[in-house]
Parts: C-alpha cells; sequence; structure tokens
C-alpha cells in the first residue's frame, strides 16, 4: 500500500487503504509541491506505508492578492477552464485563496467522455511561529 497525506493529513480509505483521484477533479492545479518516497516510510498513519509514502502540499499563501485564468485545449475535443484567486495576506495574519476548474473531453475510447467540475479553497492563518 501507499500512504497518501495531502497537507500531512492521511487521504487513503480507512478500510481499504486506496486512495481515489477521481474524487479530487484538477487536484494537481492547486499542488505546491509533491514528495514521493518508495519502499517503507516512515509513517504516523499505520500499515498505508509498506510500499511508499505520497506527501501532497496544496499551493502556498500568498503576500499579495492574485488571480489566474488558463484554459488548455487537447486532441478529442478535451479543454480545461481554471480560475484561481488569493486574498493576498490581509491583517498580517489572513489569507485566503481558491479555485475552480472544469474539464471536458469526447474521450479517446467510445462511451468515455469526462465532465467534471471541481473547486478548491484553503484559508490559511500565518502567525510568528506557526501557520495553520
Amino acid at each position: 500500500g501507499i500512504n497518501v497525506t495531502i497537507n500531512g493529513v492521511p487521504y487513503n480509505d480507512a478500510e481499504s487503504q486506496g486512495t481515489f483521484w477521481v474524487n479530487l477533479g484538477d487536484f494537481a492545479s492547486s499542488v505546491e509541491d509533491l514528495q514521493l518516497q518508495r519502499g517503507v516510510g516512515t509513517s504516523t498513519n499505520g500499515a498505508g506505508a509498506f510500499g511508499a509514502s505520497l506527501n501532497i502540499l496544496t499551493d502556498r499563501y500568498s503576500y499579495e492578492p492574485s488571480a489566474e485564468i488558463a484554459n488548455s485545449f487537447g486532441s478529442y475535443n478535451t479543454r480545461k477552464h481554471t480560475v484561481k484567486f488569493s486574498t493576498g495576506i490581509f491583517d498580517d495574519h489572513w489569507e485566503f485563496s481558491g479555485r475552480a476548474s472544469v474539464i471536458k473531453s469526447d474521450g479517446y475510447i467510445d462511451r468515455a467522455s469526462t465532465d467534471l467540475k471541481s473547486y478548491f479553497f484553503q484559508g490559511s492563518y500565518i502567525g510568528e511561529t506557526s501557520l495553520i
């Protein structure tokens, strides 16, 4: 099994230790850093780490307000539209950011079309010695 954590929180299914990525549509657009360690790793999350450990960190907080629009197009009428934002740090401690995405494709195989809509939202508290 592979132990998967997102920002240090276990994501594996509690019973099967499986990970279902279909529940995280376009999650890669909100990932800042990804670390994969093969083999037995140091895990505090139980038996899911005997094959490998995958730790994913979401987007880092931003000091300045920002907005981003990204559009991608590909074969088989594939398209992805993404909107991201960040408030920047306000009141010396707080930042909120988010993303909304739509992914559509006719698919390479018959009856394998895709129509995914997803969003991601996070808030951060930045202290002198802590980040929540």
